[in-house]
């Protein structure tokens, strides 16, 4: 674990460790979008309710999670959209840039890719079992979107995961995630959509939110303003 020079004034690095674990299902890694970005001025809102579970290999602890989110994304461009969402114990800003869109004109085969870039965090104040922290989290993806009908499209992304942990005790922790995730979005109705969601990650530094593997699975209903 990387730690600060704080961290020999404050909490030691097994201590650090301890709290990485314990903090561990509290940010978000979910996605529940494509590489389609949203025409200039159209919103999109979404509810979506996950579960996972993030393995530490060194503490040999697995932590439970469960995710309530709540999002708003909105076009700002032609390829462009902004969004933002809030969920259990935090919140996130996100930008969506799409470099290539190949759908038809009738929207009923084509293929999309996107980049994404989010920021967000969770800040506890240290009441129940949860100890008083800040951790931050930023996140790079690319999408790519493979539309089968009108109604149906398959998207799959590759994201990396940056997070620091900084604890009311001092020092800090930092980690890097990098995984993937897979999607599919069912038009329901004009303005109804169900995207059910898989994404897995494994650590490639560092030891936050663990060091081991994230695995989150879960289904959002989105709503076309």
């Amino acid at each position: 674990m990387r730690t600060s020079a704080r961290s020999r004034q404050g909490l030691r690095p097994r201590a650090l460790a301890s709290l990485a674990v314990a903090a561990a299902g509290c940010g978000s890694v979910t996605s529940y979008h494509s590489a389609e970005t949203l025409p200039r001025g159209r919103w999109h809102l979404q509810a979506a309710l996950s579960a996972g579970a993030y393995k530490d290999t060194p503490q040999q602890s697995q932590t439970p999670s469960a995710q309530l989110e709540l999002s708003a994304r909105v076009g700002v461009a032609s390829h462009t959209d902004l969004g933002v969402k809030l969920y259990t114990l935090g919140a996130e800003a996100s930008a969506r840039h799409r470099l290539f869109d190949g759908t038809d004109a009738g929207r009923r085969r084509g293929f999309a890719v996107a980049l994404t870039a989010a920021a967000g965090g969770v800040r506890t104040s240290g009441q129940g079992s949860l100890p008083e922290l800040d951790l931050l989290q930023a996140r790079a993806g690319v999408f790519a979107t493979f539309r089968r009908t009108s109604c149906l499209t398959f998207t799959v992304g590759a994201v990396t995961t940056g997070s620091l942990l900084v604890p009311a005790g001092g020092g800090h922790a930092t980690g890097l995630l990098g995984g993937g995730v897979v999607n599919l979005d069912w038009q329901l109705s004009q303005r109804w959509h169900l995207v059910p969601e898989l994404s897995i990650h494994r650590s490639l530094t560092g030891e936050v939110p663990v060091d081991g593997a994230v695995a989150q699975a879960g289904v959002a209903l989105g709503f076309d303003l």
